[in-house]
Order: structure tokens, then C-alpha cells, then sequence
């Protein structure tokens, strides 16, 4: 008889760690850091941060474009607020149909979901966005393109409309020569160096560019897997 619970403890042991195992397989399984999920747009590029913990997602950041209080459509400067506690709430970038804020809720959904796709493993893309958070003089944005474990391009995204927080382009007429030629400079530079980010070499007067760069090209090299 004793012999009997025996089995029957252990088999029943065995059905719910194969249900646990079954539970797990369909969760999402995050890798926990920072990801950039961003959405080309012409009245500014959408760009979201979305961070994980313990492969949970635990906050959400809008980075681009701002929809401050002076932003005068409601429907979308109450989405621009609610999202991030939706997608904590419930776990996942789809959210319910949004009256008078349509293009905002499918741009969320869609940059959101490409950091999740990131986070998850499941990112088919070849391009990731590294981020420099600056918010005096522009959030540093790159775009890096890679081809298996090789980085074929770098470009900056820069400021296209009033609300952006992104930084803006550096043009003949910027103040700080250094900063430009190293704005000007740097996509090719990062390109050169791959992951071997010691090879990038700062340039005099242009320091606090410097770090801001390396950081976000950095930031996007983790995401791509190649750091």
C-alpha cells in the first residue's frame, strides 16, 4: 500500500513539473536590459524604451516625440501618458483601439513590440538603435545595421519636428567645430572599429560627444548581441 502513494506521489509530481515546464515554454522570456524600439514617422520618429527585469517588464519610456502639456490633441497627449502603464499592466505592446489617437496607438504598438521582439530573441530585423539620454541637448539616437556579427552602417537620427527630443543635426553653421567634425566623423569611425570600441578615439572639444556617442552605439552592439 505504502508502495502504491509512493508511485502516485511521484507521478503526480511528474504531471505538475510538466505543467510548470509547459507554463514556462509559453511565457515570453525576456532577456532582462534596456531596449530601443523605434518607428520612422515625418512628423517625428517614435522611439520607446522598454526595460526589463527579471524578465518582466518593468517600465516604459517615451522618448520621442514628447507630447507635452501644450500638445493640443487630447486623444493623443492622454495616450502619450497612458501607454507606458498599459504595457506594464498587462504585459504586452497591444492595447485596445484608441478614438482620435489611431496612428500614435499603432506606433507605440509598433516600436514597443520590436524592443520586446529584441528582448525576446525573436527580432528578425537587422537594424538596432542605440540611445544617449540627453535631455538639455538632444537624446543621442543611432541606427546600426548589422550583417551576421559584422556592423555594416552607422547613421545618426536626429530632430525632424518641435516636439522631437532627439538631438539635432549638426550643420556647417554648429558652433563647436570639434563636435561637428566628430558628429561628421563618427558613423565611419564606429564602422571601422566594430566592437572594439578603444579603436574610436575622442577629438579635442568634442568630449562630452564623445561619451555620448560611444555610449549609444554601445547600447546598441548589446542589443544586436555583439557585446
Amino acid at each position: 500500500m505504502r508502495k502504491a502513494w509512493v508511485l502516485l506521489a511521484v507521478a503526480i509530481a511528474v504531471v505538475a513539473l510538466a505543467s510548470a515546464v509547459t507554463l514556462g515554454a509559453e511565457a515570453p522570456a525576456y532577456k532582462d536590459g534596456s531596449y530601443i524600439g523605434y518607428v520612422a514617422n515625418d512628423r517625428g520618429d517614435v522611439v520607446i524604451e522598454v526595460v526589463i527585469q527579471f524578465g518582466r517588464i518593468v517600465d516604459v519610456n517615451m522618448i520621442n516625440p514628447d507630447k507635452p502639456q501644450s500638445y493640443k490633441h487630447e486623444p493623443a497627449k492622454a495616450l502619450f501618458r497612458e501607454y507606458p502603464l498599459m504595457v506594464v499592466k498587462n504585459q504586452k505592446a497591444a492595447i485596445d483601439a484608441v478614438s482620435g489617437a489611431t496612428q500614435s496607438r499603432n506606433d507605440y504598438m509598433k516600436a514597443t513590440q520590436m524592443a520586446l521582439d529584441i528582448a525576446s530573441g525573436k527580432y528578425k530585423g537587422n537594424v538596432f538603435y542605440g540611445l544617449a539620454k540627453n535631455p538639455v541637448n538632444g537624446n543621442t539616437l543611432l541606427a546600426v545595421t548589422v550583417a551576421g556579427k559584422k556592423v555594416t552602417k552607422v547613421e545618426f537620427i536626429t530632430k525632424k519636428s518641435d516636439y522631437d527630443t532627439l538631438m539635432p543635426a549638426k550643420g556647417a553653421d554648429y558652433g563647436s567645430k570639434a563636435a561637428k567634425e566628430f558628429f561628421d566623423k563618427f558613423p565611419e569611425l564606429a564602422v571601422k572599429a566594430q566592437t572594439d570600441l578603444k579603436k574610436i578615439d575622442a577629438i579635442s572639444g568634442a568630449t562630452h560627444s564623445y561619451h555620448e556617442y560611444l555610449y549609444a552605439y554601445e547600447n546598441a552592439l548589446k542589443q544586436a548581441g555583439l557585446l
